[in-house]
């Protein structure tokens, strides 16, 4: 997901919520390590269809469940802790793009994907769903 795609979504919530808000109030609140939030930078942000944040980066994945964080790394399944892109498909499942390939979480776990009968274990460039849910990765070798 690119930076201007992420501001748009953010832009775009950030509208929704002030419209929504009362008058001379607005609904944002900063997230840090009260929260949970580990140090490092945000490199990707999805949300969920259960309202979950999910927030990608150098550090590992962390999804935001309202008051606190829940870390997630590569002891959870996840090929590596450097997270960089994360697609939400209409079935719920969350896909994980990190340096050493993909993951999708689904029914509570991380399952490493195969891409063509073998594990992925390139860097994820980018993730896109098309229409049909179907999920696109962009790696540096190629499409898959």
């Amino acid at each position: 997901m690119s930076i201007l795609r992420i501001l748009g979504i953010l832009l775009q919530g950030a509208w929704l919520a002030a419209a929504s808000a009362p008058p001379g109030r607005l609904p944002f609140r900063l997230l840090g390590k009260d929260d949970g939030l580990t140090t490092g930078a945000v490199l990707c942000m999805a949300q969920d269809r259960d309202g979950f944040l999910w927030m990608g980066g150098e550090n590992g994945l962390m999804r935001y469940e309202g008051g606190r964080s829940r870390p997630w790394g590569a002891e959870d399944g996840l090929p590596s802790a450097s997270v960089s892109r994360l697609a939400v498909t209409p079935d719920g499942a969350v896909w994980v793009g990190t340096l050493r390939g993909l993951a999708r979480f689904k029914d509570g776990r991380f399952e490493r994907v195969r891409v063509d009968g073998e594990l992925s274990t390139r860097v994820i460039g980018d993730l896109a769903v098309d229409r049909t849910g179907r999920v696109w990765a962009y790696t540096f070798d190629g499409l898959a």
